[in-house]
Order: C-alpha cells, then sequence, then structure tokens
C-alpha cells in the first residue's frame, strides 16, 4: 500500500510538471511581453535547451516587462538571460542594453554548432510571430 501512494505522488507530480512546461511554452511563444519574460526563466532556469528556437525567435524585442518580477527588463534581456544560461557562454548583458545582433549571432550560432536549430530556419529575431 504504501508503494502504491509513492508512485501515485511521483506520477502526480510529473504530470504537474508537464502541465507547467505546457503552459510555460505556451507564454514563451505569445506575443504578451510579460509572459514571455516569465516562460524565459522558467526554461532558463530548467536548463531545457529545447526551446531555443522559441528563445531566439523575436529576441530583439524591446518592450518592457511590467511584471513584478521582471519589471523594468525588456524582452531582449529576459530572453539573452535565458539563452547565456543554455549556451554556458560568457555573453554580458545589461538590462537597458539595446538588441546586440553580434551577441544574438553567437547564441545562433551556438544553436546551430549544437543542432538545436538547423541551417535551413530561418529565425525571425525582430517579431515574436515565426515566419
Amino acid at each position: 500500500m504504501r508503494q502504491f501512494k509513492i508512485i501515485l505522488t511521483l506520477l502526480t507530480l510529473t504530470a504537474c510538471a508537464q502541465e507547467d512546461r505546457d503552459e510555460m511554452l505556451k507564454r514563451l511563444r505569445s506575443c504578451d511581453k510579460d509572459s514571455i519574460c516569465i516562460a524565459s526563466y522558467y526554461f532558463g532556469e530548467q536548463g531545457d535547451r529545447s526551446v531555443t528556437r522559441e528563445l531566439l525567435t523575436g529576441i530583439e524585442d524591446v518592450r518592457i516587462s511590467h511584471h513584478i518580477r521582471h519589471k523594468g527588463m525588456s524582452v531582449y534581456y529576459c530572453k539573452m538571460g535565458a539563452l547565456t544560461k543554455l549556451s554556458g557562454l560568457d555573453i554580458k548583458v545589461g538590462q537597458t542594453d539595446n538588441p546586440d545582433t553580434t551577441k544574438i549571432r553567437k547564441l545562433i550560432n551556438w544553436a546551430l554548432d549544437n543542432k538545436l536549430i538547423t541551417g535551413t530556419e530561418k529565425i525571425n529575431t525582430k517579431s515574436c510571430t515565426p515566419d
């Protein structure tokens, strides 16, 4: 009986974690600046490289979040923070920095080198919606 309770608890936690991931992926793909910042932080902390394409899409977005946890942070800053965590690259980005295409290009090259995106994919770094 005790093993049954343990297994049931683990299955419940696994299901909840998947639901959280799906919700965060939905937020990352949205065009809402607050949702994007929340989701970027989540995936950066989780170390989930499978969302690299989504993090690169619209990365040049300078809109500022007003969510309490990310107040004053641009979408660019949030996404760059997540990608630098995922990549391990030493790329410094200030909270008030404008998008830097050289830094973005380094991250795109890293994603290509690690086969997280393919060379044939077109990443729209200017818009939150994919091409």
